[in-house]
């Protein structure tokens, strides 16, 4: 066997140690897929590469393309195609210390992309796509971001710390976390379908653009104190509820303000007889399907739409509640009432009553000896208007009263 001289061992571990660094120092990479049809044979996209670093496109048809980058210059790359398809591309970067920083593939009818071995990136452009998934777990140099008018219905962005412009407009996020992102300064979410948005750490905010999701005005209330923008109104996710339930207990003061509401019922205002307003809460006393308008004084965009408008569709119903019209066998008397209550159920055994106000507040809890009729008394309640809940064997039922 040939011995191997000891300058050929040395040329060979170190041929063998810069093989070694050029794998550990993964090489960045993009790739993505986008549509060629009939009027877009040719197609492009802008990139920006480190100065005189040598890096490869495969534009997915076979043809391979080499550039050198220009530093912090944009580079648009422009290709034809002969052919209608979906082509995969590959962004490669040849020279292992040549990075990507600036990558825009808007309008580039792209339906996947990658960015997650392009860990330098910087600013990415990918906006009116038609993109659903994109992990950014890996770019946290990222600053600017516009992913705008795509199909994302999610978006992880806590490793996006240096994140200082974001817009993720008019796509499909219902919930969207940027509390790891304290250095943004324009954020960008109308048209999606957020149903909580906190802002509370982005306290460098200058400019935020959220109308048209499903925001409620806890969230407003916070992101106008911290900045302007165009809030806008919101309209939050249909609601079914039973009678008596309070809504929005959490949405009725503001600065000392209490939430106001505007009530239709078929196309009109509702009977205020429907409903009652009690210190910025809203109690429903018949069923029926309603639209609801709540606006607070305190919540103001510095746009348009003042007061800030928030709009729901509230469905009430019995909800395994029946009403007093459904069982008429059950009586409560008498009713207006000084103190003590009778109530007669010829059909069922009554197994609990509870007392309860127009807030929802539990006033008296008493259970019954299984019987068909029992006697309480509300005497010591303040005069004014009760709800009698009556569990009985089969059912629930609630009657109205009234405590002198």
């Amino acid at each position: 066997m040939k011995k191997i001289s000891s300058k050929a061992r040395k040329l060979a571990i170190l041929i063998a140690c810069m093989a070694f660094v050029f794998n550990a120092v993964a090489n960045d990479m993009i790739h993505f897929t986008w549509e060629v049809t009939a009027s877009t044979f040719e197609k492009s996209f802008g990139i920006m590469a480190t100065d005189d670093k040598i890096f490869t496109v495969s534009w997915g048809d076979g043809v391979d393309s080499t550039y050198t980058g220009n530093g912090n210059n944009h580079m648009m790359l422009y290709h034809t195609y002969t052919t209608v398809g979906t082509y995969a591309v590959s962004i490669v970067a040849i020279t292992p210390d040549c990075r990507f920083t600036y990558l825009a593939c808007y309008y580039c009818q792209l339906s996947t992309l990658d960015v997650s071995n392009s860990t330098a990136l910087i600013e990415l452009y990918c906006s009116n796509n038609t993109i659903n998934n994109l992990t950014l777990g890996n770019n946290t140099e990222l600053s600017r971001f516009i992913c705008a008018n795509n199909q994302l219905s999610n978006l992880n962005l806590s490793k996006c710390t240096a994140l200082t412009y974001f817009n993720c407009s008019e796509n499909q996020l219902d919930d969207l976390d940027v509390s790891n992102n304290a250095e943004l300064l324009d954020f960008y979410c109308f048209i999606n379908q957020l149903v909580h948005l906190d802002v509370s750490n982005n306290v460098k905010l200058t400019r935020l653009d959220c109308y048209n999701n499903h925001l409620s005005l806890s969230d407003l209330y916070v992101a106008t104190k911290i900045t302007q923008g165009d809030i806008g109104s919101h309209r939050l996710m249909p609601q079914t509820i039973g009678i008596g339930e309070v809504l929005f207990s959490d949405q009725s003061i503001f600065d000392g303000i209490y939430t106001d509401y505007v009530v239709i019922k078929d196309c009109f205002a509702a009977p205020q007889t429907d409903y009652t307003i009690v210190n910025g809460t809203l109690i429903f006393h018949t069923t029926g399907n309603y639209s609801v308008t709540m606006t607070n004084a305190a919540i103001v965009s510095s746009f348009w739409w003042n007061p800030i408008q928030i709009f729901v569709d509230i469905n009430v119903s019995n909800v395994g509640i029946v009403g007093r019209d459904n069982y008429p066998s059950v009586q409560i008397y008498p009713n207006p009432t000084t103190g003590k209550l009778q109530i007669e159920n010829g059909e069922l055994r009554i197994e609990s009553v509870a007392i309860f106000d127009m807030t929802g507040k539990c006033y008296l809890t008493l259970i019954a000896s299984r019987t068909t009729e029992t006697t309480f008394d509300i005497s010591e309640l303040p005069a004014g208007v009760y709800f009698v809940k009556i569990r009985t064997a089969a059912d629930e039922v609630v009657k109205k009263v009234v405590k002198k």
